[in-house]
């Protein structure tokens, strides 16, 4: 008689008994990377679109990197060309997310403190509300406080 993840043999045939075949193994690891490295793109979308709400989505190619060493572990346990080539297609999502990230965390150049008594440079905003803001907006004699915050919300 044959247990489970076995295959039977001819006398389990012969016994009257159905083969019962083997399970593909790896493939709840596959199945299970692939849908971690999807489950990011997807959240922040999701984020964006539904709750118009952005954040730095660091969990997307932490999610990629974990689906895609669970997708590697799968083949390795049980190689086939359909795994290989689903790796080498998804494998480039999770380096996307990192250089997505990576792109969109570089700050402008820095060219220096603005000085007491000089003009101030030349800029062109956009305020809160969408309205544009620039340098001449500031020449009307009215009392400004400007802040400078260098960073990203």
């Amino acid at each position: 008689m044959a247990t489970d993840g076995e295959i039977s043999t001819k006398d389990d045939r012969a016994k009257g008994e159905a083969p019962t075949p083997k399970r593909s193994a790896g493939r709840g690891l596959y199945i299970l990377g692939f849908f971690l490295l999807l489950c990011g793109p997807i959240a922040y979308g999701i984020e964006a679109i539904s709750f118009e709400h952005l954040t730095v989505p660091w969990y997307m190619p932490v999610l990629g990197v974990i689906g895609l060493l669970l997708m590697i572990v799968a083949t390795v346990r049980r190689w086939s060309v359909l795994r290989i080539f689903g790796l080498l297609l998804f494998g480039l999502l999770p380096f996307g997310e990192f250089l997505f990230l990576w792109s969109h965390s570089l700050l402008p150049k820095y060219d220096g403190p603005i000085a007491v008594g000089k003009p101030l440079p030349d800029f062109e905003i956009e305020l809160a509300s969408g309205d544009p803001f620039d340098n001449t907006d500031l020449l009307d004699g009215s009392a400004t406080v400007m802040v400078f915050f260098r960073g990203r919300w």
